[in-house]
């Protein structure tokens, strides 16, 4: 959502929606293509650990707004925007999402547990403590706390 650190035979830089791959998957999130069966293409990102694209935070704000019936937010006039990127987000459907509460943590925990996947007691202290250690509810976390491999030498 912004431009690529490669270069053109002019050596210009090249915008990342003229990358194949991306291109592609940009061309099916703007609902410029369809896919020929029919489906749906998603796409995911999160707030952690991500390269600053203020483009594509502001589409995606403005999306939220648009869905919630909100003034979408104007694009400062003083800023630089990517006009691909305003463009290519115009017609996406966002769904923020939040991380999970106690009890949703605790019913996916059985989950495992009940799958065979946790092998441990499913009890309010460990739910509490994997359920704080993820930052509050976030699903990889929890995941990644609750199913690690312990590996025995």
């Amino acid at each position: 959502m912004k431009l690529s650190d490669y270069r053109a035979p002019d050596f210009s830089l090249v915008h990342a929606h003229d990358l194949t791959l991306v291109g592609h998957i940009v061309k099916y999130i703007s609902g410029s293509a369809a896919l020929p069966n029919g489906g749906a293409v998603v796409a995911a990102t999160t707030m952690g650990n991500k390269p600053t694209t203020p483009s594509m935070d502001l589409a995606l704000r403005q999306q939220q707004e648009k869905a919630a019936g909100v003034e979408g937010t104007k694009p400062s006039p003083w800023e630089e925007w990517d006009a691909r990127v305003l463009e290519s987000l115009k017609r996406a459907d966002v769904l923020g999402l939040k991380g999970l509460s106690r009890p949703e943590a605790r019913g996916l925990m059985e989950y495992w547990a009940a799958s065979g996947v946790l092998r441990q007691k499913v009890d309010e202290k460990i739910v509490a403590e994997k359920w704080a250690l993820s930052g509050n509810g976030v699903v990889g976390e929890i995941e990644r706390g609750a199913l690690r491999m312990h590996i025995v030498a």
